[in-house]
């Protein structure tokens, strides 16, 4: 990899020792800023002197003294500003071999991610209480990390990679003095960032001036090392956690996102509904719902960001606290659906649990012995359709995605007794699939399918339209389909309501769905923007039902790109107020 670097130097009435040095950085070719912390000597005047001599170097002058960390963080900054992608850092006491740049940099060059850390191979002339103060500093910073892969976090000759570490560590944050050094390498560890510790000689000149305060400076290291201690008491178990059971990597493609919990765990669920029923089975989801939304991630952040989008659509305040207790709801309402599911396909849902919206005008279609498409997305619980039929003699063939829900189609196989649900997987679709879906449609039976994921593969076969005020993708492949099978097509959605009771409505979308060649395209998106709308008004009703655990919305001129943010920044991101039309 190629790095674009640059040298950053701290200076605090340093003018002398470093511009007896500056001449011999001009042979390595590297552009310099050298940031002046408010020195109080003539330092000013010979920085901008040596800068007229030197095209190379820049000045950055600090109104005020405010310590190492704040100078090194603005010249950080003016790295970051002008496209660098590496500061090297050095002091400007002239400490530093300046012949080992080279080897740090190709250091940096092979390890792009991570700091190059100097570690200092000391004259003999370093004072003895600079080596003791160097060791119980390195010391606490391996206790604090439980790590030990910094050497050394006081040596200044280091390489920072600029883009990682800001995504590891807030700059502004950090100690603006002495202890910089050590927070910033510190956080960068908890951050995940790897280190490479490089030997260099450091060398104590004579005359050298020192800034370090031997009782305030060591009274600021000892209070910020408590304070990391005890950040860490909570830091390091979790990160001893996450890399004990590593995240599943995620792309924000739902069908690349694998499958949680195991078929004993679904059986589990199922026996204690046979021996307890379902009081003491939703007491026993808390826990569970609880483990997947802490550790569920990338499921975790959609959920906060879509009931974000709720709230702004409804005008509704939310707050951090509520945005987590809606997103945590989400995924209670997504346990219960797996449990119904199962449910609905070995016993069935008592008949009277159910309102009906157009049942009557799909019954008087089945009834003459011609099937129907049903066509739903993952909100509420389609799949208890099954109660269409008071005899319990209709056949549903379920189109799914099983790749990543083979645990769930097993325990659904094992438990439905009947065969009166058949899932056929649709990861793939051949010529020979459509001729039998229409022969089981001929013989009365039920084809349904969902809408509102495209397929793996096909992530360019999409129509954009609008979605909740928003720009969403939506799969051609199901009305494609559909428009080559003869039969009527109804949107299905079967949301569940208090007191264990369903709503399900039945509405007419097309006694066929037709496709033109000449105005395909047209066609396509007008019944997708009609199914997107109906959609829409159900999941602003039932926000909670909302089962697509994945960035839905895409990128469009007034929203921009949609963010990926880390939980504790959705939920403090602030609120903006939208409307639909």
């Amino acid at each position: 990899m190629i790095i674009r670097p640059c040298v950053v130097i701290p200076c605090y009435n340093h003018g002398k020792a470093l511009t007896s040095f500056l001449s011999d950085l001009e042979r390595y070719n590297l552009p310099v800023v050298v940031v002046d912390d408010g020195s109080s000597d003539d330092t000013k005047e010979l920085l901008d002197d040596a800068s007229s001599r030197f095209s190379w170097m820049a000045v950055v002058h600090r109104p005020h003294n405010g310590g190492k960390g704040a100078a090194v963080r603005d010249g950080l900054a003016w790295a970051t500003d002008r496209g660098y992608s590496h500061a090297l850092l050095l002091d400007g006491d002239g400490q530093h071999a300046l012949e080992d740049i080279p080897r740090f940099l190709a250091t940096a060059t092979r390890s792009p991610e991570a700091i190059i850390l100097g570690c200092p191979l000391f004259d003999d002339d370093a004072p003895l209480i600079r080596r003791c103060g160097r060791e119980v500093s390195n010391l606490f910073a391996a206790l604090i990390t439980a790590r030990f892969a910094a050497r050394d976090v006081l040596c200044g000759f280091r390489v920072y990679p600029l883009a990682p570490l800001r995504n590891a560590c807030d700059l502004t944050r950090l100690q603006p003095r002495m202890g910089f050094d050590v927070e910033i390498i510190v956080r960068a560890l908890w951050g995940g960032m790897a280190v490479v510790n490089e030997p260099t000689r450091v060398s104590y000149p004579r005359g050298g001036i020192s800034h370090f305060r031997y009782g305030k400076d060591n009274l600021q290291l000892a209070w910020l090392y408590s304070g990391l201690a005890c950040e860490g008491l909570y830091k390091v178990p979790r990160r001893c956690l996450r890399k004990r059971f590593p995240a599943r990597k995620e792309d924000g493609q739902w069908h690349q996102m694998a499958e949680r919990g195991t078929v004993s765990g679904l059986r589990s669920l199922l026996r204690v509904l046979e021996w307890a029923g379902r009081v003491p089975l939703k007491i026993l989801l808390v826990p569970i719902t609880l483990h997947m939304f802490v550790w569920g991630g990338s499921a975790r952040t959609a959920a906060i960001e879509f009931q974000r989008h709720i709230a702004s659509l409804k005008r509704e305040p939310v707050t951090a606290v509520s945005l987590l207790r809606r997103s945590f709801f989400q995924f209670w309402e997504f346990g219960v659906s797996i449990v119904e599911k199962i449910v609905s396909w070995r016993e069935g849902i008592p008949f009277e649990r159910f309102t009906w919206i157009g049942r009557d005008e799909v019954k008087a279609r089945l009834a003459c012995g011609r099937g129907a498409i049903f066509v739903g997305a993952h909100v509420g619980n389609v799949e208890v359709i099954r109660a269409l039929s008071d005899s319990r003699n209709v056949v549903v063939n379920a189109l799914m995605f099983t790749a990543n829900s083979r645990h769930f189609r097993k325990v659904l196989e094992e438990v439905n007794t009947n065969s009166f649900l058949r899932v056929i997987d649709v990861s793939s679709i051949d010529p020979s699939i459509v001729f039998e879906l229409q022969e089981r449609l001929d013989r009365g039976e039920i084809v349904a399918l969902l809408a509102d994921r495209a397929p793996k593969h096909s992530e360019k076969r999409v129509v954009e339209v609008p979605f909740l005020g928003r720009t969403a993708r939506f799969p051609e492949g199901p009305w494609i389909l559909t428009s080559l099978l003869d039969a009527p097509v109804y949107s299905v959605f079967s949301m569940r309501e208090r007191g264990g009771r369903y709503r399900v409505e039945f509405k007419l979308f097309a006694d066929r769905i037709e496709l033109p060649r000449a105005r395909r395209r047209e066609s396509l998106e007008r019944y997708v923007t009609e199914f997107s709308t109906r959609l829409g008004k159900i999941v602003l009703r039932y926000p909670y039902q909302w089962f697509n655990f994945y960035p839905f919305w895409v990128a469009d001129p007034e929203q921009g790109a949609v963010r990926k943010l880390s939980p504790k920044a959705a939920v403090k991101a602030p609120l903006k107020v939208e409307s639909v039309r």
